[in-house]
């Protein structure tokens, strides 16, 4: 028999549809509302592995509640990071620690992880962030307060729209 240690879920939001993937119970990957890679012509050749309708029940929640616009803390949710480097690791997980309604810069967070010249690198970490929303690298902005990118979603409008959610921005 074999055992199917990746499986997907998907979560309808007032944003759209985003898919989250666990393995072993632990998240892995967040694919945002609106990505192409929810289009339902391409999900089923994804592999995602199979899906889960209960999969992580707690994150639903909490997801849920957060596009409703609730202060949630994602921070009792297991993620496994460890396909990422070292560096990228301590990125994800100073960023991890911003609060709902709070943003940071990228300098910030090297200063953070003890990196103080490091804000670019900050921010190719940042890109990699396989688990956006959850680790809300939509958080960290430039220090001249502009918005700067997103990894969530080719679409910076994403990032604009989560922190209006979270009243960061008008």
């Amino acid at each position: 028999m074999k055992i199917i240690e990746q499986k997907y879920r998907l979560v309808e939001t007032k944003l759209g549809m985003l898919a989250y993937i666990a393995r072993r119970g632990k998240l892995i990957k967040l694919i945002t509302p609106g990505s192409k890679l929810l289009q339902k012509a391409t999900i089923r050749d994804m592999g995602l592995g199979e899906y889960d309708s209960d999969l992580l029940p707690e994150l639903a929640d909490k997801l849920a509640e957060y596009f409703e616009g609730s202060a949630v803390s994602f921070n009792d949710i297991s993620c496994d990071l460890t396909s990422l480097s070292a560096f990228a690791q301590r990125v994800l997980s100073a960023t991890r620690e911003i609060p709902f309604g709070t943003v940071v810069s990228y300098k910030e967070i090297a200063d953070m992880i003890g990196s103080p010249k490091a804000a670019r690198a900050v921010g190719r970490a940042l890109a990699s962030n396989p688990i956006p929303i959850v680790i809300p690298c939509h958080r960290v902005i430039r220090s001249d307060g502009q918005i700067g990118g997103y990894s969530g979603s080719n679409d910076v409008r994403l990032k604009r729209k989560l922190l209006r959610l979270e009243r960061c921005f008008a």
